[in-house]
Order: C-alpha cells, then structure tokens, then sequence
C-alpha cells in the first residue's frame, strides 16, 4: 500500500492550495497583529511605571 501519487509529493489541487496559502497568510497576520498589541501593551506599562515613579516622586518632594 503506496500512498504516494506517481506525480509527487507536491501534487496539489487547486482547493488544497488555497487552503495552504489561506492558513499560511492567516498564522502570518495573527504573528502580526499579537506583535502589534504586544509593543501597544508594553508602551502603555512603561508610560504608568513613568506616570507612577513621577507621583512617587513628587509625593516625596511636598512631604
């Protein structure tokens, strides 16, 4: 029992290629746009972290 087509591994139709492609382009914006909401996410820490040591320290400055 051979499953292999005497074409070749890389025999594809026509449904199967899009589907490749389609899942390769969707697990490429999906890499994309969690990058993009990662750097969002981390900009919008460092600025409380900025926001916070500045309270920090102009509570120290009043006292």
């Amino acid at each position: 029992m051979n499953p292999s087509t005497p074409e070749g591994v890389f025999d594809f139709r026509g449904a199967e290629l899009a589907l490749l492609l389609g899942g390769a382009i969707l697990t490429f914006s999906v890499l994309v746009i969690s990058v993009l909401l990662y750097r969002h996410a981390d900009k919008e820490h460092r600025a409380q972290l900025a926001r916070e040591q500045q309270e920090r320290e102009s509570r120290k400055g009043g006292a």
